[in-house]
């Protein structure tokens, strides 16, 4: 997928952009900023494999290796993803920021030499909600982009539910979004977390949890792979377009699927 170099290029920005942190500048506001959000609770976990370590390596438990290393597998894309933003945000959480407009900004900024890098952090409260965006510009050996808009996105003011659209770095003109991220948590046991790429394939990953039913998608192209599992009677199965169902029973063994 093209669009992951996303990825690439938010890691190349973090390590850059690190030295951020130590510097803060006093600035005026008025009222009182929303609270820079913490992600760190929005993201899927899928610990009913890591916790149920049940199956051997022997053919005969195939079915169950094959959904865990998937389900292993998404749950670390998803993470990798989903943290991109709260890194970014974790830089600016210290800062002061201005109020113009109705919209709140953090600012930061560093030069070394001929180099530079600066990170704009930017909310607009409503009734139902308060929508951020981030922008960077950077001059150094590895980039050089002027007020490039790295992500944004809304979160509720009255329910866990939010978007984040991460925006590619080939695009300065701000409008091609790479990776859209949006999740609902009711609650511990009701949950929905979709990750939406834009490549030529579609890609994308949903994970809808409703106790003790749990259900993981991985959309591409023409093919879906499932992999459902009840954490209370601790049986599942693997499904991918036009292959057989594999299932697994309370043991983490084979099983025909009924």
């Amino acid at each position: 997928m093209r669009k992951l170099t996303t990825y690439r290029f938010a890691i190349f920005v973090l390590s850059t952009v690190l030295i951020l942190s130590a510097c803060s500048d006093e600035k005026s506001s008025s009222g009182e900023p929303p609270v820079i959000p913490d992600l760190s609770e929005v993201r899927p976990s899928f610990d009913f494999f890591d916790q149920n370590n049940k199956a051997s390596s022997s053919a005969v438990e195939q079915n169950f290796l094959t959904a865990s290393y998937l389900a292993t597998s998404m749950e670390q894309l998803m993470t990798t993803f989903s943290i991109l933003p709260e890194s970014f945000l974790s830089l600016v959480e210290d800062d002061n920021p201005e109020f113009n407009n109705g919209v709140w900004t953090w600012e930061n900024s560093q030069s070394q030499g001929a180099e530079s890098f600066s990170i704009r952090l930017e909310a607009e409260e409503t009734n139902s909600r308060v929508n951020w965006a981030m922008y960077i510009s950077a001059n150094t050996e590895e980039a050089n982009y002027n007020n490039l808009k790295l992500f944004d996105g809304f979160i509720l003011t009255d329910s866990n539910e939010g978007e984040w659209s991460i925006y590619s770095e080939d695009d300065n003109s701000n409008s091609e979004v790479a990776m859209t991220f949006d999740w609902i948590v009711e609650s511990d046991d009701m949950a929905s977390f979709n990750f939406t790429f834009s490549d030529a394939e579609n890609t994308s990953f949903s994970f809808v949890k409703n106790t003790p039913d749990n259900t993981l998608n991985v959309n591409s192209g023409n093919e879906v792979v499932t992999v459902y599992w009840n954490s209370t009677t601790e049986t599942g199965y693997y499904d991918i377009t036009g292959g057989e169902r594999l299932c697994w029973d309370s043991s983490g063994n084979n099983t025909p699927c009924n």
